[in-house]
C-alpha cells in the first residue's frame, strides 16, 4: 500500500523517555517522532488526510507533541528504529503549538509547527540543508509532487509561505 514517512523533530526541556534524568543536564532535548502514514487500498487520498488528521486530534496537542512516538506507539528501542524506514519524505523540526491552516477552513489538511524548519542533511540523505522534499501518493500508480526549497540564509517566514503553498497544493491534489 502507498505510504509516506515523517519525521517531526520536537526541542524542550521535557525527557524524551520516562527513564531519562535532565536534572543535570545544559540545553533542550531533542526528540525525533517518526511518522508513518500508510492508505488503505480503496481509500482515496482526500480520505487518507482525514483520517489521519482525525486520528492525531485524538491525540494530546494534536498529536504534534514531544511525545508524538510514544502515543502512536512508535519504536522507542534503537535496534527496532534501525529496522524501521528511516528516511523520510517529509522532515520538520521545532514542532509546537502554532497552527498553520490553508484559506479553505474546511481543507482536510492543518500542519502544526513554530518554524518549521526542515532538518539537517545528515538526517535526510542527499538533501541540501532547509531543503523540503514533499511526495504525494495517488491511487494505485505513484504521484510525486515535489515542493524544494534552498537557502543559504534561513528565514522562517519564507518557509512558512512555502508550507501554505504546499498545503493548498495538496488540498487541490485530492479534492
Amino acid at each position: 500500500m502507498p505510504s509516506i514517512t515523517l519525521l517531526f523533530e520536537s526541542n524542550g526541556r521535557s525527557p524524551p523517555g520516562q527513564s531519562c534524568d535532565v536534572s543535570r543536564t545544559l540545553g533542550w532535548c531533542v526528540s525525533h517522532n517518526y511518522l508513518s502514514l500508510t492508505k488503505q487500498s480503496n481509500e482515496s487520498p482526500k480520505a487518507t488526510l482525514e483520517r489521519t488528521q482525525s486520528t492525531l486530534r485524538d491525540l494530546p496537542v494534536n498529536g504534534f507533541n514531544l511525545f508524538l512516538a510514544k502515543h502512536l506507539k512508535a519504536f522507542t528501542d534503537a535496534s527496532e528504529r534501525a529496522q524501521f524506514n528511516t528516511s523520510p519524505e517529509m522532515a520538520f523540526s521545532y514542532s509546537d503549538d502554532q497552527v498553520l491552516e490553508t484559506a479553505d477552513s474546511a481543507s482536510p489538511i492543518a500542519l502544526r509547527h513554530d518554524l518549521l524548519t526542515p532538518i539537517m542533511s545528515q538526517l535526510v540523505p542527499n538533501a541540501h540543508p532547509y531543503s523540503l522534499v514533499v511526495s504525494c501518493l495517488h491511487g494505485v500508480d505513484k504521484l510525486e509532487v515535489y515542493f524544494t526549497y534552498h537557502t543559504n540564509q534561513f528565514n522562517p517566514f519564507t518557509i512558512q509561505r512555502l508550507i501554505l503553498a504546499m498545503a493548498q497544493a495538496f488540498n487541490t491534489l485530492v479534492s
